[in-house]
């Protein structure tokens, strides 16, 4: 008897900007991420769909330099991927030329752009602390709170079977 094949599992992030708007350093991508139904919609298409799970950060865009650079937006293959100091994350496949570009938590109660080196945070965007942490500019919504609770929300949507397939898009 033929298996049928896993249902991918499909997330959607919608920046808030275009990555490559000018931006310097010490600003962010800030961006909504969704569970996107099977049939969702490639770009340039904006519009949210599916069930929004949290919102995201990412560092500016650098000409996709490694571990400065915002990701393009594109619609990429993924898979989990268990990081000793990360836990449950999800790895983006066909970055070239970069290489390991996750989904993963930030750490301590509020996080910024100092907790990933060209990745994806997800969490909810708060008002950043005074005094404002380093490489955060205090009139952008550069922190987010609850990261551990966002990821483990992805997590439960997506299921017990890591191998299951994961499919990521973003859009400006």
């Amino acid at each position: 008897m033929a298996q049928t094949a896993a249902v991918p599992f499909r997330i959607k992030i919608v920046r808030d900007t275009k990555a490559t708007a000018p931006l310097n350093y010490f600003e962010c991508i800030p961006g909504k991420m969704y569970i996107a139904p099977a049939d969702f919609r490639t770009p340039p298409d904006r519009l949210p769909e599916g069930a929004e799970i949290g919102d995201t950060l990412e560092l500016p865009w650098k000409d996709n330099a490694g571990y400065v650079s915002a990701v393009p937006a594109a619609r990429y293959k993924a898979s989990v991927y268990v990081s000793p100091n990360l836990g449950w994350t999800i790895r983006l496949t066909g970055t070239t030329p970069r290489s390991s570009i996750e989904i993963h938590v930030g750490s301590g109660g509020i996080t910024n752009t100092t907790n990933t080196e060209g990745c994806i945070i997800p969490g909810r965007r708060t008002v950043c602390p005074t005094p404002v942490p380093p490489k955060t500019n205090p009139g952008k919504l550069c922190c987010l709170r609850d990261s551990p609770f966002v990821r483990d929300a992805i997590k439960t949507n997506f299921g017990v079977d890591n191998t299951r397939p994961i499919e990521v898009l973003i859009v400006e």
